[in-house]
């Protein structure tokens, strides 16, 4: 008989055994029931007493003290700054807070200094990109709190960020696919499969996931792609407008002969070209676990994500020649700084072979 309870995360771990979590909410930790069989009275007694503990828990947290960093956060999430972020925005804060307040939310306000930010901060060292985004939060918090004259400081505007670990190809967070990488991977996967659809759709569109899961046939008019980008699609400015981002990009031949290939073998066409076998879309975060899972079926390395595919597709149009502005157009970044990662790393390469073109001409002479 199966029997559904509330809160109970099940997942097999890595010797295959099924682990059985009782999880009430995302700020409190897990409470693993052992007892088995699920629904037995050793289950279910387990299964309440892990109620009980959480319910406890969260009846304590709810107990916000005043001028605590836990209610700065909470009066911060009710103001007019809040209130312009993008809903995806909102979201993705709000779940960041939720990650340290348990353990930092009890702090006062008007005692934390340089050090405790960098408490906060250090909690994430092993992921640099982490650790300085809970700065960039902390910082806007605080910010608005000096203009709404609740506190007389930034304590955040002191706190150094963590450096980026620079991988092989001297980009900094999601490992850059190789041209190799990727050509193997269209060998795994064949014309006329998702998964080099999906290839497809990143390279040659060179889009966020966010805006890749989005795209479909109705984003396609005479030859050209265009979409709204979602990334702060949402955000609202001081006069209380939007004012939404739209990128047009050509439709490329590859992607052409892909989604053609796709679609003959498809029954159900869904609104996106990437979707589920029903044709219900997938959203960012679920398209990013299909696609690293079709990696780690084709016998790739742990590492490669879709995010890695966009850095690619970036490389090659700098190694094409394209300047910053082309790539700023491209790959909608707004600041000059991120293309210039891949217009530097291009020179470079050019210049190299210059030289060892001078090199092989001063032997032969």
């Amino acid at each position: 008989m199966e029997i559904k309870l509330k809160y109970l995360n099940q997942y097999p771990d890595a010797r295959g055994d099924l682990k059985i979590y009782y999880r009430r909410k995302r700020t409190l930790k897990g409470i693993e029931i052992t007892a088995r069989p699920p629904g037995s009275p050793e289950f279910m007694q387990q299964y309440y007493a892990a109620q009980q503990k959480h319910e406890l828990e969260l009846g304590m947290q709810q107990q916000i003290v005043p001028r605590s960093l836990e209610w700065l956060i909470s009066e911060y999430r009710k103001g007019d700054d809040w209130k312009r972020l993008g809903e995806g925005t909102q979201t993705q804060k709000k779940n960041r807070f939720e990650q340290y307040l348990p353990r930092f939310g009890h702090l006062p306000i008007d005692m934390l200094d340089r050090v405790g930010v960098r408490k906060i901060r250090d909690e994430k060292e092993h992921a640099p990109a982490a650790a300085n985004q809970r700065l960039k939060d902390l910082k806007a918090v605080f910010n608005w709190a000096k203009h709404e004259e609740i506190v007389a400081s930034n304590p955040v505007l002191d706190v150094e960020k963590l450096a980026h670990r620079k991988k092989a190809d001297g980009t900094k967070g999601h490992r850059t696919w190789t041209k190799a990488e990727v050509a193997r991977f269209l060998d795994c996967y064949p014309l006329g499969t998702k998964e080099h659809l999906a290839m497809c759709v990143f390279i040659y569109t060179g889009t966020r996931v966010s805006d890749a899961c989005r795209l479909g046939p109705g984003n396609v008019e005479d030859g050209t792609i265009t979409f709204v980008e979602a990334k702060n699609a949402g955000k609202v400015n001081k006069e209380g407008e939007t004012n939404p981002k739209v990128t047009r990009i050509p439709m490329l031949e590859p992607l052409r002969q892909s989604l053609e290939a796709y679609n003959a073998t498809q029954k159900v066409i869904g609104m996106t070209w990437i979707a589920h076998t029903s044709g219900r879309p997938y959203n960012a975060k679920t398209i990013s676990s299909w696609f690293v899972d079709q990696v780690k079926a084709a016998g790739f390395d742990s590492g490669l994500t879709p995010h890695g595919i966009r850095k690619r597709a970036a490389t090659y149009i700098a190694d094409a020649g394209a300047s910053t502005k082309q790539l700023m157009a491209v790959f909608g970044w707004k600041k000059s700084e991120q293309a210039e990662v891949y217009t530097a790393a291009a020179e470079a390469k050019l210049l190299a072979k210059e030289g060892l073109e001078k090199l092989k001409v001063t032997t032969e002479n």
